[in-house]
Parts: C-alpha cells; sequence; structure tokens
C-alpha cells in the first residue's frame, strides 16, 4: 500500500542517510526508488522533509538527544556508549554543547560507564561531530581532529556502526596492550 511504502522509505532514507551511508545495500538501492514509485513521492523531496520534519538536537532535552538511538558495548574490557543522532547542519551543536556534556557524563556516572560519546551527523555534508565524556586515555587516543576539549572533528564519518565502533574499538584493544 502506499501507506506501507511510506514508512518502509522513511525507515531507509533513515538508516542509509538516502543510500549515502556505508551501510547501505544493493537491496536498499533497489527497493527505494520502487517504493517512491508505489508513494508517488519523489526521493529527494522526501528526503529533505523527512529531516527537516524535527531537530532533535534543537527540540529534545540534553538526556534525551543522548538516548534517542544510543548503544551500550563491553569492548576489550570497557564499557563505553555510542549516541548517534543524525541533523541538517550542525548549527544547534554550540548552542547545547554545556548541556549535552553535562547528559554525557550523568549518563556515564549513572550506567557505570568508562566511555560515553555523542555523534552528531549532519546528513547534508557528510561530517559528525564527536562529544565525548570519560576516561583520558580513551579521549587521548581518538587520532580525530580536535576542535575543543572533549569535541572532535569527524571529516566523513556518518555511520556507528560501520566507521566509527571499528575504529573505536581498535584503539580500546590497543589501550589495552600499551597498559599491560
Amino acid at each position: 500500500s502506499r501507506e506501507s511504502a511510506i514508512c518502509i522509505m522513511a525507515g531507509l532514507v533513515s538508516d542509509t542517510l538516502k543510500l549515502s551511508s556505508p551501510t547501505t545495500t544493493d537491496t536498499d538501492r533497489q527497493l527505494l526508488p520502487w517504493l517512491a514509485e508505489i508513494a508517488g513521492l519523489d526521493v529527494d523531496e522526501f528526503t529533505r522533509g523527512f529531516f527537516e520534519a524535527g531537530s532533535i538536537l534543537r527540540e529534545l532535552p540534553p538526556s534525551a538527544v543522548i538516548g534517542t538511538d544510543r548503544k551500550e558495548y563491553l569492548e576489550a574490557g570497557w564499557r563505553v556508549s555510542i549516541s548517534q543522532i543524525e541533523e541538517l547542519g550542525l548549527e544547534a551543536f554550540d548552542e547545547r554543547e554545556k548541556e549535552l556534556q553535562a547528559a554525557l557524563a550523568a549518563l556515564r556516572t549513572e550506567r557505570t560507564l568508562d566511555f560515553a560519546c555523542l555523534l552528531v551527523t549532519d546528513i547534508t555534508r557528510h561530517r559528525s561531530l564527536l562529544l565525548t565524556d570519560g576516561d583520558q586515555r580513551i579521549t587521548d587516543a581518538l587520532t580525530y581532529p580536535r576542535l575543543r576539549k572533549g569535541v572532535f572533528d569527524l571529516e566523513g564519518v556518518v555511520s556507528r556502526k560501520k566507521q566509527f565502533f571499528p575504529y573505536l574499538s581498535n584503539h580500546l584493544a590497543r589501550i589495552n596492550r600499551e597498559s599491560a
């Protein structure tokens, strides 16, 4: 049905950043135009409207921003949390940074984590800002450009699963080797 096609389109556009994420599959590339035809929608217009519908960064309280799409991992003996939100631009980040930092610190304490971070991904420029809180050894191991204390620029990084988590996992293992 048209309604089902629209719902599935929303999922595909969100999960694959309109087929531009490293997580995109060939099946995704085949399905999106087919679903758009059923729905009678233009993919570009639908995507723009979908992401403009609401800015999580502007509209939600800090704890909700961090909790919207958050995963916890036990990796190489480290307890870490990686949250991610997708935005049309990063303009709202600076005005919310301090309160987001406080929310990350509270989450880390509440969940007894070694490290917590938030990826704020600009889907139009394929760039993320990384806000961090936790063990200084982890923060010091990050090789992305540091913009200021606890904030890094991740040019070209849009996927937590395929890009950021493997990167972080390698650094956690390296920290353990160097500490041994």
